[in-house]
């Protein structure tokens, strides 16, 4: 991978969606997708990236909580990111996006369109 490329931190408990979600980035970007919450947490440990799509229902940790902790440590709170939900009730979207305040979100499952609109509006 050359260094130019964009990265990109997937986290979603389903993999059916994590390597969908690989397979429609990688040609463009360099993705790493990890399956949970406490696995996205490690990774940015010792990996930066400049996006991060994060499922916002999973179990053990939710988006949410994963969102706060990652706004809460210095090395991580500038990283943009964008929920990716089930969750199509308009009201509860609307609370998440106006409460957390993400760069986003996503509607699973996420289409190549949706997915690279969502970049290009946010990293150019």
């Amino acid at each position: 991978m050359s260094d130019d490329r964009k990265r990109i931190l997937v986290v979603d408990d389903d993999v059916m969606q994590l390597n969908n979600m690989k397979k429609i980035l990688k040609e463009f970007y360099d993705v790493t997708a990890v399956n949970s919450g406490k696995s996205c947490i490690k990774f940015l440990e010792n990996h930066q990236c400049d996006l991060i799509f994060l499922d916002f229902l999973m179990p053990e940790e939710s988006g949410a909580q994963v969102f706060y902790k990652l706004r809460d440590n210095p090395k991580t709170k500038d990283i943009p990111v964008v929920f990716l939900t089930g969750v199509t009730e308009k009201k509860v979207v609307v609370k998440t996006l106006t409460e957390l305040k993400p760069a986003g979100y996503i509607v699973k499952p996420a289409s190549k369109k949706d997915l690279v609109n969502k970049i290009m509006d946010i990293l150019g």
